[in-house]
Parts: structure tokens; C-alpha cells; sequence
């Protein structure tokens, strides 16, 4: 129970996810981040900051680019980017390949004998 409430307070989504946020920024890498958070981020910054600012000049009307805007999202995208730098180690397990490869047969030639039953024209 006390692993339950643990994980709980670790995604608790109060203050746009601090508790999590914070957890990841110091994890050791390689992590695995939740990505859904981050297609949040983008989402919020993207639906609410104008791409080009407001000016009263007509001549400059959408042509002044919002780089905070900009700023926001590149920084989001190199945050996601920081999990790639590093690469899992993971050791090849014979006895969860082998059923893969199976399966992968399997599959194939239930593909294969459903093609040729299908009746063209």
C-alpha cells in the first residue's frame, strides 16, 4: 500500500505535474519519460501564445514572429530529446525472442492463406 501511495503522490497532476517533473529532471539517465505530459506542454503552448505579436502598425501585421513562443517549444522538444542521448544496454534473452520469431511466422503465413482466399473481380 505504501508503494501505491507513493506512486500516487509521484503522478499527482496538481501544479502541472511538479512532483513527476521534478523526479525526472534528476533521474539518472537512461529514463523512459511519459510522453503524454510533454504533447501537453506543446499542446498549452501552441494553443495559447499567438505565433506573431499584436502590433498597432498594419505594415508589421503577422510578420513579427513570437520567438518567446518559439523558445517555449524548443525547449520542450530538447527536453525530450535530453531521454535519446543516452541508449538502454538491454541483453538479448534467448526465451523471449524465440516465441517472437514464432509468432512472426505464425503470422505471416495467416497473412499468406488469407490472401490467396480472397476472390479478385
Amino acid at each position: 500500500m505504501a508503494k501505491l501511495n507513493d506512486l500516487r503522490a509521484l503522478f499527482d497532476p496538481n501544479e502541472n505535474w511538479k512532483n513527476y517533473r521534478t523526479t525526472l529532471a534528476n533521474a539518472q539517465l537512461p529514463a523512459l519519460p511519459y510522453l503524454g505530459i510533454y504533447l501537453q506542454a506543446l499542446t498549452f503552448s501552441e494553443d495559447g501564445n499567438d505565433t506573431y505579436l499584436k502590433t498597432n502598425d498594419s505594415s508589421l501585421k503577422n510578420k513579427l514572429v513570437n520567438w518567446f513562443k518559439t523558445a517555449i517549444i524548443s525547449g520542450i522538444i530538447e527536453e525530450i530529446l535530453r531521454f535519446r542521448s543516452v541508449r538502454f544496454l538491454f541483453k538479448e534473452v534467448i526465451d523471449i525472442k524465440a516465441p517472437s520469431v514464432y509468432l512472426t511466422r505464425a503470422f505471416r503465413f495467416c497473412s499468406s492463406s488469407l490472401l490467396e482466399n480472397v476472390v479478385v473481380g
